[in-house]
């Protein structure tokens, strides 16, 4: 099987080629923009101090990090929602590799700002065995430096695909968490950290795996 660079690579071209030319490249200089905002350097860095957090999962059972951190190491991912293609991939890949991660005595968590209903629906349609959890209006991933607000000029185009963010965060906020993955030790520093805020680049379970 193609590693996750390469999936991903794929299902660009499939999106890509099946979106109006308008729509790839308004896509395309959101993503530019975001770059030139330098958005990334705010992001909390390898080194630091994770945050603690207490959020809900699908069955709206309060997860805490405390908690996860006196087991072993962690890893968190943020993803967008489960109407990301490129996170859903991502997420199916770590899945497929649990395993790997609990045979480490790690733990693997997925946060998004999306409901609890909606986390709940992308847990079973991807048979996901580890906590996904409900971080409201980007309370948490806020204090991460890893939040934005989608332009104005894209969000017609997400509309059009049938996108809409404040049904799937129940918010009038257009703010998302830019796709951030931290793998954290017992101590709560941050070992290692993938962040890139042009959403299609994501980074293979097995470099995540063998920080741990």
């Amino acid at each position: 099987m193609s590693n996750l660079h390469e999936q991903t690579a794929a299902l660009r071209a499939q999106i890509n080629a099946q979106l109006p030319v308008s729509t790839v490249q308004v896509f395309e200089a959101s993503v530019q923009n975001l770059k030139q905002r330098k958005i990334a350097s705010g992001i909390i860095r390898t080194g630091e101090k994770l945050p603690d957090f207490e959020l809900p999962n699908v069955t709206n059972n309060t997860i805490s990090s405390k908690q996860l951190l006196s087991n072993g190491k962690l890893i968190v991912v943020f993803f967008r929602g489960m109407w990301c293609p490129y996170c859903n991939l991502q997420i199916r890949e770590l899945n497929n590799k649990l395993n790997l991660i609990t045979d480490k005595n790690a733990t693997l968590i997925a946060i998004s700002p999306q409901s609890i209903s909606h986390n709940n629906k992308m847990s079973v349609q991807n048979n996901l065995h580890f906590d996904v959890l409900t971080d409201k209006d980007n309370t948490y991933a806020r204090k991460l430096g890893i939040t934005f607000e989608l332009q104005d000029f894209v969000k017609p185009y997400y509309e059009e695909l049938g996108i809409d963010l404040t049904a799937f965060n129940e918010n009038n906020s257009y703010e998302l968490p830019v796709p951030a993955i931290f793998v954290v030790d017992t101590d709560h520093t941050i070992i290692c950290t993938f962040a890139d805020t042009d959403y299609t680049n994501r980074t293979d379970a097995d470099l995540l795996i063998a920080k741990l």
